[in-house]
């Protein structure tokens, strides 16, 4: 009797430490934790118009602007998620603060600015080397931008 207790109490305390462990290594928040680098832009529009299109095919970076012209992260090249859940977005010729969260069932990131602006983004993908991020972009150019970042 006693060693079958024994037996139950270490199984189930083994699969309580296994069971710690899988979340600690899929967190979200743990794992988003570091600095990013952008590597790439893309956009997928909705609604077709010459305008837009020939804005597309033209330059990458000018549809980046179109699309998020009044989002933090637009001219952001590196981003740096600390433990404390402050946000440093920098590039070569700006730096900002910001605070950040992940919310709802680890798909959506926060982020709160100085000035309590809230910007939203779906993650699409968050593993240990790779972040991709979705918005809907503005009404004029209306369609998903998707940013893709790599752990540096």
């Amino acid at each position: 009797m006693k060693k079958t207790f024994i037996i139950i109490a270490a199984v189930f305390a083994a699969l309580a430490c296994l069971s710690f462990t899988i979340k600690a290594y899929h967190d979200p928040e743990t794992v988003i934790l570091g600095s990013w680098k952008e590597v790439h832009w893309e956009y997928d529009r909705v609604s077709h118009s010459a305008h837009i299109d020939r804005a597309i095919s033209s330059d990458a970076r000018e549809v980046k602007e179109m699309s998020a012209t009044d989002l933090g992260i637009i001219d952001a090249e590196s981003w740096v998620f600390n433990p404390d859940g402050s946000l440093i977005l920098s590039s070569h010729h700006i730096k900002k603060q910001a605070s950040w969260k992940i919310k709802g069932r680890g798909n959506i990131l926060m982020i709160t600015y100085d000035n309590n602006r809230v910007e939203r983004y779906n993650i699409a993908r968050l593993t240990k080397g790779k972040l991709e991020l979705n918005f809907d972009t503005d009404a004029n150019i209306r369609g998903i931008a998707k940013v893709s970042c790599v752990k540096i």
